[in-house]
């Protein structure tokens, strides 16, 4: 009997399927169930790497050199973004070309992999399946980063529009999400279903159980730190957390606004928040288990719902969570609904966030009524099967 294959498409560099996070975790439960596995994936030229192929029990990985996508100025990303869909061509005919695939899965970004979709639709790719992981152009226009008049803007929200066309389904990480695709496009609801971002617990440290010293609050935030995470009131809530006893700060992360920050704290003379980049998984989790709270910040100019996958580390290692975004966003109904922490709202709502704070400081049942629903929460909500599940049943009809 032939195993069933799976083709994945990301932007995000995949080196390993057995190092946690939301694209390895998917494709390495596929391949627990007995599915084969080609990934293509970029190289990114900060990396310093030529292109290369990774092969291991039923995967193979197919890296290809790329400019910077990523982490990197918007010009090198727009043109990045548009090129990539030749290099993943040029990969695909190279190294796929011979191959069928019962599905083949796709992340945003990017949304400039429409003639990518259409080529591989004639070598037999059954079902062709998109993971939303974010909604372009329009997130660059809430951020004022292009204008609706520009003729990039019309351009990539024609391709969009095609993108969603050319796929079978579409997996939207939140109900808020699959509402504002359905609403602002010509689109089919049978092609939408609610996909969230999911993980393995499996692949998690075991968790030490460290006893908790509540004479100090420990905050911290991991991940991307660009315009979208709002740079500024980030700066803003660091010298208010300044002024604050026995409360620290540690935030882990890269991306366009490291510099800024870095700066901004040492410029500031702040000592009691830490800024790094670059660590290692396993490190990152070893703070994190340290850590008592969870930070997430969102730009309150967002129109889309986003939906931060780093609330999912926050969950599987206990944190209570605090968000700082725009209302836009559901995320806030999960942190409410499941009692896990608190919401706020943009610069207006930042001294009533530093006071919560300093409420969960002064109260440690306070912090452990939210800190007891986290993992669990996470189970329920995110646990990989629940993905692996949902595209399994469309190869299975």
């Amino acid at each position: 009997m032939n195993k069933k294959k799976i083709l994945f498409v990301t932007l995000a560099r995949i080196d390993d399927i057995n190092v946690s996070g939301i694209y390895s975790d998917l494709i390495s439960k596929f391949i627990s169930e007995g599915y084969d596995a080609t990934i293509i994936c970029p190289i990114e030229r900060r990396f310093g790497l030529k292109s290369r192929i990774i092969i291991s029990n039923g995967l193979k990985i197919i890296q290809v050199k790329s400019l910077n996508i990523q982490k990197t100025n918007f010009v090198e990303k727009i043109i990045s973004t548009f090129i990539i869909e030749f290099i993943f061509l040029r990969a695909f005919h190279k190294n796929c070309i011979n191959e069928d695939y019962d599905i083949g899965l796709f992340t945003t970004p990017p949304i400039f992999i429409t003639n990518f979709i259409k080529f591989i639709a004639k070598k037999r790719v059954k079902i062709k399946y998109l993971l939303l992981k974010d909604i372009f152009p329009q997130n660059a226009l809430d951020l004022k980063i292009i204008s609706k008049h520009s003729p990039f803007y019309l351009y990539s929200r024609f391709i969009e529009t095609k993108l969603y066309k050319s796929v079978d389904f579409i997996g939207c990480m939140s109900k808020a999400n699959l509402d504002y695709v359905f609403n602002n496009n010509y689109i089919n609801k049978f092609k939408l279903e609610i996909n969230p971002n999911t993980i393995d617990v499996s692949k998690y440290p075991t968790k030490q159980k460290l006893k908790k010293n509540y004479k100090e609050l420990k905050l911290i935030y991991g991940g991307n730190l660009g315009i979208p995470q709002n740079p500024i009131l980030i700066s803003k809530f660091i010298s208010k957390i300044e002024l604050l006893e026995n409360i620290t700060f540690k935030i882990i992360g890269s991306g366009t606004e490291f510099n800024f920050l870095e700066k901004f704290i040492k410029n500031n003379n702040i000592n009691k928040t830490h800024i790094s980049s670059n660590l290692p998984k396993a490190t990152y989790f070893s703070e994190l288990e340290k850590a008592d709270l969870g930070l997430i910040f969102l730009n309150e100019e967002f129109t889309i719902p986003n939906y931060p996958s780093r609330l999912l580390d926050y969950l599987y290692f206990d944190l209570a969570i605090i968000s700082n975004t725009d209302i836009n966003t559901d995320i806030t109904d999960f942190i409410k609904n499941a009692n896990v922490g608190k919401c706020f709202y943009g610069e207006k709502d930042l001294d009533n966030m530093i006071l919560e704070i300093k409420k969960i400081k002064e109260n440690s049942n306070y912090l452990e009524s939210f800190t007891q629903n986290s993992y669990i929460s996470m189970i329920k909500n995110f646990n990989i099967d629940i993905s692996f599940d949902l595209i399994n049943k469309k190869i299975k009809k």
